[in-house]
């Protein structure tokens, strides 16, 4: 199995909104879920030898018998307190974000069928084992029968398909430690929000967004020159540079990168947007640029750098727009789709944030907890951004340039990525997300090491010195 992508979109990443997002797309909730019962089977007991009807009762107390061992009861009250503290909340706010999620598709007048809840599940198992080993070649048998009209065998590898997905979803939710009926629950909760996006999104896919994916995904490339080292210094080699001297000149003088400053700033090779050796900041950047314009001072890791555009964008090669316009468009409106539902989905968490009263003592507490660890977070990320542009700014007026006013949370200018829909493209009824605070329901999320995902690739190590991207604010490009 590749690594796994879009794992946010289908909204496995914890309280992703108001919810914290987990399990499968069979069993028991699952044929409830596509049957279209509202109820959530949070846990069946499995039929088979020995345990052909499993029945519950009470005991004198009146409390419920879960189970029998050498014939001492097994009650509820005696289960419920672990089962409460260890999986209560994620599934609480998963059933919760359900809930937000139908009222909102009822004040629209969207219902969803069995059907619905049936292609979602195909869509998020197609995203999640696209392009894996024996996905590909499973697609590639189906679409051979295909042309030889042999219904009957593209029919049956179908199937295989299916199987092998749903065998690869459950090894995946077992490494995640996430149940199949909360799997379920998110499943439902994504047919809901993709039913609410899809009308929003009519006209969204602009012929320069299929030519900038094109560009992307086929191999345009450009060649850059680049000047490497401290934000003073790199301000005032770019003002010797807009003032008439040469970029060339001005980099072997300057740049810090030894290897590239003797070649005048130049890079070793041209790249495209897509390539693993650069900075995703630096990569955005050097394709925003017009032939011969310099850019603003851009932060790529630990390093910072300014730039310079040689010639036109190389023409990517062998593939014609035409012949993958049409599957360009529709992994762009996916792509334009899972924004939407992410979208909608902080509308629900703020939905939540605002009225959800929780009064369970337990699951209060815990709920209180992830909102002060969330809050703690933010407090400590906004404190080091502070500092860190504290120094930039002392930087700068050590020698002399004028520090201008920056905005941490922008990207650099790159090729534009199709919008997402617009807070206030939700109808006027839904509850908008307050964007003077932060999402309070969603705590900070575990970071999950791609070794653990079947057949991860690590990226190969950058051509040239840099480090990373790190977020840094927007470059301007100014012409020469």
């Amino acid at each position: 199995m590749k690594r796994l992508v879009g794992v946010s979109a289908i909204g496995l990443a914890l309280l992703q909104g108001c919810a914290s997002d987990g399990s499968s797309a069979s069993g028991t909730s699952a044929s409830n879920a596509r049957g279209g019962n509202d109820a959530v089977v949070v846990a069946s007991l499995p039929t088979g030898p020995g345990n052909s009807a499993v029945t519950t009762s009470t005991n004198a107390t009146g409390d419920e018998v879960l189970a029998r061992i050498n014939g001492r009861a097994i009650t509820m009250s005696q289960v419920r307190p672990t089962l409460l503290e260890a999986y209560g909340l994620n599934v609480l706010l998963n059933v919760v974000q359900l809930e937000l999620a139908k009222n909102e598709a009822q004040k629209q007048g969207i219902k969803i069928s069995s059907s619905d809840i049936e292609e979602e599940w195909h869509l998020t198992t197609e995203r999640m084992f696209k392009g894996s080993d024996a996905d590909s070649k499973l697609v590639g048998a189906i679409d051979a029968a295909e042309l030889r009209k042999d219904t009957a065998e593209a029919d049956q590898l179908r199937k295989q398909l299916k199987t092998d997905r749903e065998r690869m979803l459950l090894q995946f939710l077992e490494q995640q430690k996430v149940s199949r009926p909360e799997f379920e629950l998110v499943l439902q909760t994504n047919a809901y929000l993709r039913k609410i996006a899809e009308p929003q999104l009519q006209g969204r896919i602009t012929e320069e967004a299929l030519h900038t994916a094109f560009d992307a995904e086929f191999g345009a490339k450009v060649k850059v020159r680049h000047i490497q080292g401290n934000p003073a210094d790199l301000e005032t080699a770019r003002r010797r540079i807009l003032a008439g001297e040469k970029f060339e000149d001005v980099a072997r003088q300057v740049s810090t990168n030894k290897k590239t400053a003797a070649v005048g700033g130049e890079m070793p090779a041209a790249f495209t947007l897509s390539n693993p050796g650069y900075p995703d900041q630096f990569k955005r950047l050097a394709f925003d640029l017009k032939p011969g314009e310099v850019s603003e001072v851009v932060a790529a890791g630990g390093t910072f750098h300014i730039l310079q555009l040689i010639g036109d964008k190389i023409p990517p090669k062998a593939v014609k727009f035409e012949s993958v316009r049409e599957s360009l468009h529709a992994r762009l409106y996916d792509a334009v789709l899972q924004a939407a539902v992410k979208q909608l989905r902080d509308v629900l968490a703020a939905q939540a944030r605002t009225n959800l009263k929780i009064q369970e003592p337990v699951l209060r507490d815990q709920f209180q907890r992830k909102l002060d660890e969330r809050d703690t977070m933010i407090k400590d990320q906004e404190k080091m951004r502070q500092e860190m542009e504290r120094e930039r700014i002392q930087g700068l007026k050590g020698v002399g340039v004028e520090p201008q006013s920056e905005e941490p949370s922008k990207t650099p200018a790159g090729p534009e990525k199709p919008d997402a829909v617009k807070p206030d493209a939700v109808k006027p009824d839904a509850v908008k997300p307050d964007a003077a605070k932060p999402d309070a329901t969603k705590p900070p999320q575990p970071t999950k090491s791609d070794a653990s995902k079947p057949d991860a690739k690590a990226a190969p190590a950058p051509t040239v010195d840099l480090d990373a991207a790190a977020p840094a604010p927007k470059p301007a490009a100014t012409k020469k």
